[in-house]
């Protein structure tokens, strides 16, 4: 079978991935030629697609943002569908994302009267380290799919309000590279870990966030297999679908990620490439 068109997919690439990650996970071999970046066709990502029917004006002031509400209304309103199925969503019928949301409204602050009260500190410390608030950004991977600088990002918010980090263990960023977006070597980031069932991949991932600085090792125990999160799955029939009618017009369905003047092909070796002639579906 033969491509008679490829299509730049290095903007879909970049959205969720350093480029670091093709170097680290694929063989040299999987590098298949060298082509002029102004010779290839922009992808008709299906994350472009927008939903039917939604605002598609800037988000709102960030100041006009007054509780966590509002950011889940606008981030629905203007995330790509596949970037709201990832973090929006939870396991099957989502019955413990809603209680733990009423587990959270359980929580009352008591109040006191009558005492004198000069100044509110909310300062407290996580593991020995200095926090404005009691409350941490949790470990959320591909910070990407809502922000080119992903975990890098956050990294910079964090530290302008004084809060700890746990960088995911699915992040986009490589963790010295969230180490350097940090305002100031005292901000604290733990790295999480997923134990991983080859055990010398996580003295790895442990061994790194060691030399990076990280502050401490974050091990998450509530996922022994992977959830069944049916609004992925939903996102993921439509790229199927796609899939199928690549197929069914004698085309491939993968996309070329660009790499200065060079490109990566994951697919049959078999296959051949050529960026001249139809597009692909």
């Amino acid at each position: 079978m033969r491509l008679t068109r490829a299509e730049d997919a290095t903007e879909d690439f970049d959205s969720v991935h350093e480029q670091e990650i093709l170097t680290q996970s694929l063989a040299p071999s999987a590098l298949r030629g060298h082509i002029e970046p102004g010779t290839l066709v922009k992808s008709n990502d299906i994350n472009e697609t927008k939903i039917p029917n939604k605002d598609a004006s800037l988000p709102p002031p960030l100041s006009s943002l007054l509780n966590l509400h509002d950011f889940e209304i606008v981030a629905e309103k203007h995330l790509p569908p596949n970037a709201w199925a990832y973090y929006a969503s939870g396991a099957e019928g989502e019955i413990s994302k809603r209680q733990n949301s009423k587990a959270f409204q359980k929580v009352s602050l008591r109040p006191r009267i009558l005492r004198s009260i000069p100044a509110v500190v909310t300062t407290t410390t996580i593991l020995g380290k200095q926090v404005s608030l009691p409350v941490y950004m949790s470990a959320v991977g591909i910070a990407k799919l809502a922000h080119p600088d992903g975990e890098r990002a956050l990294a910079a918010a964090a530290g302008k309000e004084g809060l700890a980090q746990v960088l995911a263990n699915g992040a986009n960023n490589v963790i010295e590279s969230v180490m350097d977006a940090r305002t100031s070597p005292e901000q604290p980031i733990f790295q999480q870990l997923y134990v991983n069932r080859d055990i010398t991949k996580s003295e790895d991932v442990v061994r790194r966030a060691e030399r990076a600085g990280a502050s401490a090792i974050w091990i998450t125990v509530d996922s022994p297999v992977v959830g069944k999160r049916e609004m992925d799955e939903r996102f993921n029939l439509q790229v199927e679908k796609r899939a199928r009618r690549c197929q069914n017009n004698g085309q491939l369905y993968f996309p070329i990620y660009r790499l200065g003047y060079s490109f990566v092909v994951a697919g049959p070796h078999q296959t051949t490439y050529s960026h001249q002639g139809d597009s692909m579906c």
